[in-house]
């Protein structure tokens, strides 16, 4: 079985994705340690119920797992609840309002 390797430009592209999400990461931080709100990347910022606080650098790492782990249970819980075709037309069908 050959295996397709990506060329060098798409290797550049990913990698500058990659940064780009970085970069996003770390001004998300660096907006909740200017001024903190009601969310969890403040609680895991600061002094949360957990008792224990990430850094800037250990958040930073972390925000695409929460973003990717917010989506596995979204798409999780559409697949399981409008997985067949009965219940997708539940799900998507017209709303009556009452």
């Amino acid at each position: 079985m050959t295996m397709h390797l990506p060329s060098l430009t798409r290797l550049s592209e990913y990698a500058r994705g990659l940064m780009d999400f970085g970069a996003f990461a770390r001004s998300l931080v660096q907006e909740r340690l200017a001024a903190p709100q009601d969310d969890l990347i403040s609680e895991l910022l600061y002094d949360g119920k957990a008792g224990r606080t990430l850094t800037s650098d250990e958040f930073s790492v972390q925000v695409p797992t929460l973003i990717f782990a917010g989506h596995m249970a979204c798409a999780g819980a559409l697949g399981r609840g409008c997985g067949s075709t009965v219940r997708w037309r539940a799900c998507t069908g017209p709303r009556s309002v009452t």
